[in-house]
């Protein structure tokens, strides 16, 4: 177990809820104006990206329909929350136990579903052998961080709970999310079992909330407070304005405390991933284009850096999407990238028996 940072989180005095944040706080107009001066194209393209406030397209019903295995189970629930819940996909061939891949949806906190756009290309774990788990966690209009942090957990700890019944491996479950889903995959992988970070109120604290591996695509994986800066340096190199500035008082992150992030400077050290990285970390593998204008591609090299430190090198990797921006790219979600990431499970967790078989 990690050395515990902190007993509580409240403790530490923060109220989440004190002093609301203000659009017309004079503090922040030279951030809006830079939003409101940003070209509509490029704007419309990251608001309908990164807010999610568009009703949302759910995954492709004929998609679904391909991976309508009987053995599917669908809206579990892992907590009392009508947020906390989840689908299970099951392979169409083989008889398990499945090692389990938790796909984590995007929307930077406060939107995003387990059954949305983001889904289609995570149906190809199936295909090599894995049952995937496709995961609600509460968003920042239900409850603050560390809510979602505390739901992943309590999910992998259902999981293990009921491995048996689920048909599942309780010792090859990896995380797998990109954007808001990168940062809590990432979470899992370096918090293990700190106890900071599972609530006993969402059970099963017999079971380990540890996961074997992690993929981690255009993940926040640093101090979100500093994000603005890395973008504000690209943007001077690309001429894409930072369209949406993380330390403005209407940022999805700042929706995750209900405060502007430069106020919980502090506290934010807490949520950096960085803080959490230590030897018993589980193989990462990380994905990135290094023009994100959303999440700064220098967060991915010292997440990677930082995470080889502590395990050896051998067992991170950084692919890097030369040009390329978040993860809504098709860089990112085409089949090469997918081989790729699970040719790193493979490695570090041996080949499914779905991908023994197709070897012979």
């Amino acid at each position: 177990m990690t050395e515990k940072k902190e007993s509580s989180f409240m403790e530490k005095g923060f109220n989440f809820e004190d002093d609301p944040f203000s659009s017309d706080n004079g503090e922040y107009a030279a951030l809006f104006e830079r939003i409101n001066s940003a070209p509509k194209d490029l704007y419309d393209k990251y608001y309908e990206l990164f807010y999610n406030v568009y009703p949302g397209a759910l995954c492709d019903p004929a998609v679904m329909e391909k991976y309508n295995n009987p053995a599917n189970k669908r809206n579990i629930h892992y907590g009392p929350s009508d947020a906390q819940t989840f689908d299970i996909w099951y392979p169409n061939e083989g008889k398990g136990p499945f090692p389990v891949v938790i796909n984590l949806h995007a929307g930077g906190f406060s939107g995003g579903s387990a059954d949305d756009f983001t889904l289609p290309p995570m149906f190809r774990a199936c295909d090599h052998g894995y049952a995937l788990v496709s995961l609600n966690y509460r968003l920042s209009g239900e409850a603050k961080w560390p809510a979602s942090v505390y739901d992943v957990k309590a999910a992998v700890r259902y999981l293990r709970a009921h491995a048996a019944e689920l048909n599942i491996d309780p010792n090859k479950i990896i995380s797998w999310g990109y954007s808001a889903g990168a940062y809590l995959s990432a979470m899992l992988a370096v918090t293990g079992d700190e106890e900071m970070f599972n609530d006993a109120a969402l059970g099963n604290m017999d079971q380990s909330s540890k996961v074997q591996a992690a993929i981690v695509g255009s993940g926040p994986c640093g101090n979100w407070a500093d994000e603005d800066a890395y973008l504000d340096e690209l943007s001077k190199k690309t001429g894409v304005p930072v369209l949406f500035p993380h330390n403005a008082p209407n940022s999805v992150e700042a929706f995750q405390f209900g405060q502007p992030l430069p106020r919980i400077y502090e506290l934010l050290r807490l949520v950096d991933p960085n803080v959490w990285v230590n030897e018993s970390c589980p193989p990462v593998l990380l994905l990135h284009g290094d023009e994100d204008p959303l999440v700064p591609f220098e967060f991915a090299v010292k997440f990677h850096e930082k995470i080889a430190s502590k395990i050896g090198p051998d067992k991170t990797d950084l692919i890097v999407g030369p040009g390329k921006h978040h993860c809504d790219d098709p860089f990112f979600q085409d089949e090469e990238r997918f081989e790729m990431c699970f040719a790193f499970l493979d490695k570090h967790l041996g080949k499914t028996e779905a991908e023994k078989k197709a070897a012979e």
